[in-house]
């Protein structure tokens, strides 16, 4: 069995998961600040810091071994790791809520389920995806944060801070509210 004396990356995680007073808690703090920032960056707050450091380490070890390469900094190769999973991750939250309408008439009009109302509520779905795909990032953002993942106010507030958007909460409240009624007025 091998000491983490004998491995690098087994003697920086073990910086990083029990550091001990001084420098290693410091860069243990970093390390995890760096992680926790870009999962709120890419709005995966719900997601641990730990989960996202476990499956980067084990890309690094696939990797080192694949290349056989001697890593100079760990710590560079994990960041960027971490990095690249927490995209990944990303990705497949936005391609939770993509949909797909052909699917949606077939299972409808399959179920032989009121006809014109199946139509109307497909037309309905098109035009707010043509809606969607004219809105503003930051208003797409402020939807999703809002409504799909039911944040306050503040949250949000805090969320548009961390990406250089100053907005407060009564300030990105009255900014819904009247997106809310403009895509109102625009689907009627």
């Amino acid at each position: 069995m091998t000491k983490p004396n004998d491995n690098p990356l087994a003697l920086y995680l073990s910086t990083l998961l029990k550091p001990e007073p001084g420098e290693q808690l410091k860069q243990s703090n970093y390390f995890f600040a760096y992680v926790k920032r870009l999962l709120r960056q890419y709005y995966l707050t719900d997601v641990d810091a730990h989960e996202v450091l476990s499956e980067s380490v084990l890309r690094v070890i696939s990797y080192t071994n694949k290349h056989e390469i001697e890593v100079k900094s760990y710590e560079a190769m994990l960041k960027r790791f971490s990095l690249n999973v927490i995209r990944e991750m990303s990705r497949k939250q936005r391609l939770k809520y993509r949909v797909d309408y052909d699917s949606i008439e077939h299972k409808l009009t399959s179920k032989q389920s009121g006809g014109e109302q199946v139509y109307q509520t497909i037309d309905n779905l098109r035009s707010l995806d043509t809606l969607w795909k004219q809105l503003s990032p930051l208003e797409s953002e402020l939807l999703i944060l809002r409504i799909m993942r039911g944040l306050n106010w503040k949250t949000i507030s805090t969320l548009f801070s961390d990406k250089k958007v100053s907005c407060t909460p009564s300030s990105l409240r009255k900014r819904y509210e009247r997106l809310i009624k403009r895509l109102r007025q625009q689907m009627s």
